[in-house]
């Protein structure tokens, strides 16, 4: 982690009702223009269910890095999503872990990126079960276009104690240009047997079947291009958590 990076520390203590923007979470706590270097801790309470919707990544700034822990006690829920498309930015680091400290602790992480020209995006989650009966999902997607570069590392950690836990990451990238880059690695660290821990990752192109179809209803080329990346980006495979 960066040492410029400011720290700061939430408590979530009541259940939202409507996603809670991060950016108005940190509002008041830091600089307007300092919203692209932010290292923040967030506690979810006890039996407390929340939505975040990070949009800290609309910044304008040449580079933008992000450090976010979440921890889950007893009973708690996240759900966060992060949907950065089209940044001004040419590097983008995101690092993401989520520590499920309490019994029956879940959450669920989307990340969608989209770089094109030189850009480049640096994605680290990690999922650290340290209680028993706890779940967790991490899905990172990615278009990329001409040079740009996307590497993701994704961890899954459960300790010995922690029993009886739901884990799985998935990384699936679109290419739209053959000099384009995704890089994915996954890695578990497991110490339990008793769990069910999974990691995939995909790469793919878009379909001339789909492009055709659609093109064959009227749509023009470029139009039918971005409805396809457009539907890849929001596909939440959200697991029922």
């Amino acid at each position: 982690m960066m040492m410029s990076l400011q720290k700061l520390t939430i408590y979530l203590g009541t259940d939202s009702t409507e996603p809670l923007s991060l950016r108005e979470l940190l509002s008041g706590q830091i600089a307007d223009d300092s919203y692209h270097e932010v290292a923040v801790t967030i506690m979810i309470a006890p039996s407390v269910a929340v939505t975040i919707r990070d949009d800290l990544t609309s910044s304008t700034t040449q580079s933008i890095h992000h450090s976010i822990e979440f921890v889950v006690h007893r009973y708690g829920t996240l759900k966060y999503s992060c949907h950065a498309h089209n940044l001004a930015s040419e590097v983008v680091q995101k690092e993401i872990a989520v520590r499920l400290v309490g019994r029956n602790a879940r959450a669920d992480v989307w990340v969608a990126w989209q770089g094109s020209g030189s850009k480049k995006c640096v994605i680290k989650t990690v999922q650290d079960h340290q209680a028993e009966h706890s779940q967790s999902h991490v899905e990172v997607r990615g278009v990329l276009d001409d040079t740009a570069v996307l590497s993701c590392t994704s961890l899954i950690k459960v300790i010995p104690q922690a029993f009886d836990v739901v884990a799985d990451q998935l990384n699936k990238n679109l290419m739209l240009s053959s000099t384009a880059h995704a890089l994915a690695a996954p890695q578990l660290e497991v110490e339990n047997n008793d769990v069910q821990c999974r990691h995939g990752a995909a790469i793919s192109t878009l379909s001339e079947d789909q492009l055709f179809y659609l093109e064959g209803r009227g749509l023009s080329f470029e139009h039918a291009r971005r409805m396809l990346v457009q539907s890849f980006l929001n596909a939440h495979s959200e697991r029922n958590i």
